[in-house]
């Protein structure tokens, strides 16, 4: 693809397009069937916890925008204030957090203990996605390790795009056997 996608730097991350799986250097629109030219309006949801999710979606905010794209972000915790001291529109959902153990480890234990809060937050947070999409009706929705906008994205017809880093947390058995 040649023109204003063709150089956009996002760094070395699983990118999880439809069945594929991309693991590129760039984050290349045409794998989604999307004409980047009739793209204008782009969505980011970086994963709220720490700012190293906010971070990455932020330079790619930053690259979309001297494009000349309209973007707009929806993230919770420290993400939100970070994004928006940075100049971008954020919207603030409602958290989602997993549970780790003191040594930074995945707990299983904790977060099947926090199940009734999280699939509340969980409810609300899939609330505040469909007002925010619904309302500034995208041409593409970038989720950076959340789960919400791809669901409402999915609803509303709108393509997206699911960038991870934590592969080992994908529970399908079918994508455990890709090897990257």
């Amino acid at each position: 693809l040649s023109g204003r996608w063709s150089n956009i730097w996002i760094g070395y991350w699983y990118v999880f397009i439809g069945d594929r799986i991309c693991n590129n250097w760039k984050l290349n629109i045409s794998c989604l069937g999307t004409d980047p030219w009739f793209l204008s309006r782009i969505y980011i949801s970086p994963y709220g916890v720490g700012l190293g999710h906010a971070s990455r979606m932020l330079m790619l905010g930053e690259q979309v925008r001297e494009l000349e794209y309209d973007v707009s972000f929806s993230s919770f915790g420290e993400a939100t204030d970070f994004l928006r001291h940075n100049g971008f529109q954020c919207e603030r959902v409602p958290p989602l957090e997993l549970s780790w153990t003191s040594e930074g480890a995945f707990s299983i234990k904790k977060s099947i203990a926090s199940i009734p809060y999280q699939f509340s937050n969980f409810s609300k947070q899939l609330n505040a996605e469909i007002r925010n999409i619904a309302g500034y009706r995208p041409d593409l929705v970038i989720s950076d390790t959340r789960l919400s906008p791809l669901i409402i994205s999915k609803v509303l017809q709108v393509p997206s795009v699911v960038i991870l880093n934590q592969i080992r947390l994908l529970l399908s058995p079918s994508l455990r056997k890709i090897r990257i």
